[in-house]
């Protein structure tokens, strides 16, 4: 999987989400302007993304490449220290997330969903 950066539109958002077998989904992530989608896969081997991703509105993604992206990493600190903070960071929210989807009513699940689609980065 190719990594990708969302740009900055005004509205720009991208979801991610995870489907069953039976065609219901959930969202695990909202990607507003400047969120990278795609950052785990680049550095875990035969990496499969679990979830799918829909443009909710408009949006203009840019594509980088994975390996332009590791050599940038080996070279520089600070680009390995940005994509470190990146990963730690979802990593972070999923794990806060699973009480919250797990747990909850479904009335408490659709206030997040709402929410979360109402904040502004």
């Amino acid at each position: 999987m190719n990594l990708l950066r969302t740009l900055s539109y005004d509205l720009g958002a991208v979801r991610g989400f995870v489907t069953t077998p039976d065609g219901r989904t959930m969202t695990v992530r909202y990607c507003r302007p400047g969120a990278l989608i795609g950052a785990v896969s680049l550095f875990a081997t035969r990496f499969t993304m679990p979830a799918a991703t829909q443009a909710l509105v408009d949006a203009e993604l840019l594509r980088l490449s994975p390996a332009v992206v590791r050599r940038a990493v080996a070279r520089d600190a600070r680009v390995a220290q940005a994509f470190l903070s990146e990963v730690s960071d979802r990593v972070l929210s999923f794990v806060y997330e699973i009480p919250g989807s797990s747990f909850a009513t479904v009335r408490q699940r659709v206030e997040r969903h709402l929410l979360d689609l109402a904040a502004q980065p």
